[in-house]
């Protein structure tokens, strides 16, 4: 059970709950054995859930494309909000251990292979920008049914230099409007390392419903983009030089670890 709490447990060593934005916690996983991974982490967020009595905890898992890595994801209303409920659970775990072992189905052989198979990489924690976000103005419109088609997400991660994380939002900012004004209408997400980002600042996420989609509506864009004379404008006169992307990753979203 502790392997499965590590990547929570260090996290909150390092809140500042002076911030009132939505977090992220990611945790990256290594796993031969994505179904043994998955029959643990059921169990354990609805034990979660039936403990604490929440029936959404913000828990979101997904795969990267071609790997054996899997992306852990947890959302919270604030930093103050993820330490309260790191403690909550906290002092409940025995109970939600109590309720993960009592639960139907046999434990022991899963547990057996999820640990053999499941290691634990790195965990950071990332503030919401929502001024450099098109969600979740860009998905009002959309039914549940329609937002649970967007599987997949480009993820890129950019290093800014020191003092610049200012300037490199109101770029992101100017460039969004840009395309607001040709007609450009997508799913991002941006987001500010608060901890373990290691060498990236940013981390852009656009969602679409898969890869192929991402691409094909990647190059609609772009034609739209060097159409228009008032964006090329925009570019031109750009200073990005303080910040580029350092990675890039493919994640899938597996809607059957869903919390």
């Amino acid at each position: 059970m502790k392997k499965l709490l590590i990547p929570f447990v260090t996290l909150f060593l390092f809140v500042f709950t002076s911030h009132s934005q939505m977090v992220m916690v990611v945790s990256e996983v290594e796993t031969t054995d994505v179904s043994a991974y998955g029959d643990i982490l059921n169990r354990w967020m609805s034990s979660v859930k039936k403990v604490t009595g929440k029936e959404d905890i913000g828990s979101r898992v997904h795969q990267v494309d071609g790997s054996r890595e899997l992306i852990a994801t947890r959302f919270f209303g604030s930093l103050q909000e993820m330490a309260d409920t790191r403690k909550n659970e906290k002092e409940k775990e025995e109970q939600i251990v109590e309720e993960f072992r009592s639960m139907p189905g046999q434990l022991e052989g899963s547990w057996d292979q999820f640990l053999s198979s499941t290691d634990f990489k790195n965990s950071s924690v990332w503030e919401f920008v929502s001024e450099g976000s098109t969600v979740p103005k860009s998905w009002e419109s959309m039914s549940q049914e329609e937002r649970d088609q967007l599987l997949y997400r480009r993820v890129q991660y950019f290093s800014v230099d020191l003092m610049q994380g200012d300037a490199f939002e109101a770029w992101w900012k100017k460039v969004s409007e840009a395309d607001a004004k040709i007609g450009i209408n997508y799913h991002v997400a941006m987001f500010k390392s608060v901890f373990g980002g290691n060498d990236a600042d940013y981390m852009i996420i656009l969602i679409d419903k898969s890869r192929f989609d991402y691409y094909n509506n990647f190059e609609e864009r772009m034609k739209k983009r060097m159409e228009s004379e008032e964006f090329k404008a925009m570019m031109s006169d750009s200073d990005t030089s303080k910040w580029s992307v350092i990675k890039e990753s493919n994640w899938i979203r597996l809607p059957k670890m869903t919390h």
